[in-house]
């Protein structure tokens, strides 16, 4: 099956979050290349912020760090990611035909994340909004 980042979106099915716990799988589709974003979040993560001493050097260590690789199940098939970081929080970056893909997880093991592709996300947006109306208390 091929993926466009214009016709379809990839997207977790295994795991959806909810504000209510510490539990989350984010998945987005690049333009370009995946480990760019995993980057900055890496630097996001562990504090390292432009201006401060020693910026350039934890900067260049982050870019230049090799992620473990992992395999990842695609509409049943393996793709192999790079992944960074621990079992609690993670990153990984990779590519599905030529769609660059980055994931954040929280809590969530790596194994247990499967994509697939959703054409119609409607159903998706409607859960959402349905869980929010209730948080607020707007339904009944």
């Amino acid at each position: 099956m091929k993926y466009s980042i214009w016709s379809s979106l990839i997207f977790t099915v295994t795991s959806i979050a909810t504000p209510d716990d510490d539990v989350s799988v984010r998945v987005v589709t690049v333009g370009d290349d995946p480990r760019r974003n995993v980057v900055r979040a890496l630097s996001r993560s562990t504090g390292v912020r432009t201006g401060d001493p020693g910026y350039e050097y934890k900067s260049e260590s982050i870019r230049n760090s090799r992620g473990e690789s992992v395999w990842l199940t695609v509409d049943g098939v393996g793709v192999e990611f790079e992944m960074w970081g621990g079992p609690s929080h993670w990153w990984a970056a990779g590519h599905i035909d030529s769609a660059g893909v980055t994931i954040e997880s929280r809590n969530y093991a790596v194994d247990r994340v499967h994509l697939v592709e959703v054409r119609d996300i409607d159903p998706f947006l409607e859960g959402r909004r349905k869980y929010l109306q209730a948080a607020r208390g707007e339904l009944e």
